[in-house]
């Protein structure tokens, strides 16, 4: 799986399909700011991806055995833009960093 993100808000997840064809899976459009930078979880937190945004926000979409997607939304974490996010399973398996003129670290 490959993830893109947009500054039109969009992240979209293209998936490795039969005899090497690529095709979108997923479109995120729930954001209302440029996404700015993304980042997949280790392994061990499943299908996991943080979305850093312009407007200072993060978010976190889940994917659930089901199908269906859980989102965890970090509100103005960085109130110049987040300019980059990493996971940072060393210090707590769902830890997050997140940097915008200083380093925010969150526990999800």
């Amino acid at each position: 799986m490959l993830a893109f993100c947009s500054y039109d808000g969009k992240v979209i997840i293209w998936k490795e399909g039969n005899q090497s064809d690529w095709f979108q899976a997923y479109v995120f459009t729930d954001h209302k700011s440029s996404v700015d930078f993304i980042a997949w979880a280790p392994h061990q937190l499943g299908l996991c991806l943080a979305c850093g945004l312009s407007d200072g926000n993060i978010s976190v979409y889940t994917a659930r055995s089901d199908g269906g997607r859980d989102t965890t939304k970090i509100n103005q974490a960085h109130p110049v833009g987040v300019t980059s996010v990493s996971w940072a399973p060393s210090m707590a398996p769902d830890s997050l960093v997140g940097s915008g003129l200083k380093v925010g670290i969150w526990w999800l």
